[in-house]
């Protein structure tokens, strides 16, 4: 579940919980964002790109090439090593136009395909660029050991320098690193590609064990201890030492013994961008989404986040303030046009990590109502039909434990329901792509006996990635009013108790001005005046030396229920005078007709109700012959068979 606008709604995907987007939002705002491969958008794609594969040639090629090019094209850069039980040996990138000749004379022929090449030499001129490549973030590897310590490695084809990494700096123990890597090199164009991969570096090391003697004062002998005059010392008598051992640990890293393994690469053509008139009209590079993929294929490793920026050496953003060609070119001009585009003519600037902010989180539980497994349970297990419950909520922010905040025990609760009116919080940095932006309510009944083990009546997770991006956003307070959640028990389908909480998610600057307490602190007066939280009306246990606060508790809940009723009977005695001047002037075959449907509805409601009562009673004498059945074999069992 998640808070919205407009309340709480389902979450359609459990995996968005996995990882905080709000890293690079602002980034994301101000660039745009491509959620796929970025070639993938084109429509109109530059080249073709096949894929060759050795083996078998009892089928037309052509049907391999074009099942190959599909493939290829819903996966992206997804390797293949085996189709249509032939190996992949390689890739071809091709560009194929079509020619209109009138008649079949050569000569036509011939200066056709002259001019089609020309128009090609023209558009497709080798050119060397400045390519910058910055790596945002990864997440979602898919690692084989304990541990993951990523870092980025890249090759680029026709580039210098040709490969860069970030090996020595690799980030410990992060699944979700955040990078933000800028690397640049000169490629040549066309045949330019870059390929990213994301490795795990092993660091190993070892644990040296060690033994010291450690002087233990005056005191008696003990096994493993030794005087010095037992050693021949000149100690004084009487002065003991034992032996301690213990071990530390020595990272080999230091000295050079690491290796690495590849978690999943990702290739970007870089042809198929500067070549492409559609990607030259983009004011700035997007941010993209590629997916990494292993040696082998098969499913993804991960995804990474980068900015891929390209322009001519020596340009300046300010050469080319607007773009004097209109959309309708030629091919003599087409290449004359791409130089001067918008995106050739902007420097490539230093994108860095955005600021943190620091927010706190508060969460009010007012109520939980509607909990009726522990009675349930009570009076199916030790036929207790007067139990009394004692609830408590425990909530947690992300994953970590040191996160659970826990209200106090609202105890002796009859009907279901129990108050509270307690606050809790969390101050947190934003943005935080290591904090899981979900808050989880686990609603639990503590029973009185010593050393029993609390029953879980429900749990729910709410989902806090909109309200986390939006504070990044706009760095203003954000507060969720009182609302009602649903919880769900993952034993019991009948279950669903409510619980009535608010939220509130407020800038540190504002925090301060607004103080409040947490727990038992948010009922005291010298907090600020919208923070003030009623005390909650509770049960108290009968007791003849004080039955006051048992008797005015029953006397409250009862007139609160009267109230209720009353205002519910008596809202609608204002409509009674309308009600009959209105049956004064209806005809009586009006009411006949009314009077069947009623009738008609009174039966199939009647009849539900049976049959419902009927099954349930049903159900009831099969558990109890089968209880009575289970009863009588056990006894028929001999005593050592028991």
């Amino acid at each position: 579940y998640l808070f919205s606008k407009s309340g709480f709604e389902q979450e359609p995907n459990e995996d968005s919980l996995d990882v905080s987007a709000d890293v690079t939002l602002e980034l994301r705002k101000q660039r745009g964002f491509c959620g796929s491969e970025l070639e993938s958008d084109f429509s109109n794609p530059v080249f073709s790109r096949f894929l060759l594969y050795r083996g078998g040639d009892n089928l037309s090629g052509n049907s391999y090439s074009n099942n190959a090019y599909e493939h290829k094209a819903a996966k992206s850069d997804a390797p293949d090593s085996q189709e249509f039980g032939r190996f992949q040996v390689g890739g071809l990138k091709m560009r194929m136009d079509l020619v209109n000749v009138s008649d079949d004379k050569s000569l036509t022929w011939a200066k056709s395909r002259l001019a089609s090449m020309r128009a090609f030499n023209r558009v497709f001129q080798p050119i060397e660029l400045d390519v910058k490549i910055t790596v945002l973030r990864a997440f979602n590897l898919v690692h084989s050991r304990f541990v993951c310590n990523p870092y980025i490695s890249g090759n680029i084809l026709y580039g210098d320098p040709s490969h860069f990494s970030t090996r020595l700096h690799a980030q410990r123990n992060s699944p979700n690193p955040i990078l933000f890597e800028s690397f640049q090199s000169r490629v040549r164009l066309p045949g330019g590609s870059i390929r990213l991969s994301v490795k795990d570096r092993v660091l190993p090391s070892l644990l040296v064990p060690t033994a010291y003697p450690w002087y233990s004062g005056n005191i008696q002998s003990k096994p493993g201890s030794f005087s010095l005059e037992e050693e021949g010392g000149s100690g004084e008598s009487g002065r003991n030492f034992e032996w301690r051992t213990g071990e530390f640990s020595v990272e080999l890293s230091k000295f050079g013994v690491s290796w690495s393994s590849e978690i999943g690469a990702t290739t970007i053509d870089l042809d198929s961008r500067w070549y492409n008139p559609q990607w030259r009209q983009l004011a700035v590079a997007p941010v993209e989404l590629r997916t990494l993929w292993g040696k082998r294929g098969g499913n993804p490793k991960g995804k990474l986040e980068l900015v891929i920026e390209m322009q001519e050496p020596g340009r300046h953003k300010a050469m080319q303030k607007q773009n004097p060609h209109t959309t309708e070119k030629s091919a003599v001009d087409c290449n004359q046009w791409m130089n001067d585009s918008k995106l050739s003519s902007q420097m490539m600037d230093n994108m860095a990590l955005q600021p943190r902010r620091r927010f706190r989180l508060r969460v009010v539980i007012f109520r939980v109502r509607d909990v009726w497994q522990p009675y349930r349970r009570a009076a199916r297990e030790s036929g207790d039909l007067n139990y009394l419950a004692n609830f408590r909520v425990a909530i947690r922010l992300g994953n970590r434990p040191e996160d659970v905040r826990r209200t106090d025990t609202c105890r002796l609760c009859p009907q279901g329901s129990g108050d509270f009116n307690w606050r809790v919080g969390w101050s947190i940095e934003l943005p935080d792509s290591e904090l899981k932006p979900r808050l989880k309510l686990q609603l639990y009944d503590v029973p009185e006996r010593l050393f029993a083990d609390e029953m879980l009546c429900g749990s729910v997770d709410i989902s806090l990635r909109e309200l986390l991006d939006q504070a990044v956003e706009t760095e203003d307070a954000i507060i969720k009013r009182r609302q009602k959640v649903t919880l769900f028990h993952p034993g019991d389908a009948s279950a669903s108790p409510i619980v009535e909480l608010s939220l509130e998610l407020i800038p540190e600057s504002q925090a301060v001005k607004k103080y409040c307490g947490f727990g038992l602190d948010g009922y005291a007066l010298w907090q600020h005046e919208d923070y003030i939280l009623p005390r909650p009306r509770r049960a108290a246990p009968f007791s003849l030396l004080n039955p006051v606060p048992s008797i005015s508790f029953q006397i409250a809940s009862s007139m609160e229920q009267i109230q209720w009723q009353m205002s519910l009977y008596l809202l609608p005695f204002p409509l009674v005078p309308m009600f009959l001047q209105l049956i004064a002037y209806t005809p009586w075959n009006w009411y006949f007709i009314g009077g069947v449907f009623g009738l008609i509805v009174f039966l199939r409601v009647f009849l539900l109700e049976m049959k419902r009562a009927n099954d349930n009673a049903r159900a009831q004498r099969e558990f109890e012959l089968d209880k009575q059945a289970e009863k009588e074999a056990n006894e028929k069992k001999p005593d050592n068979i028991k």
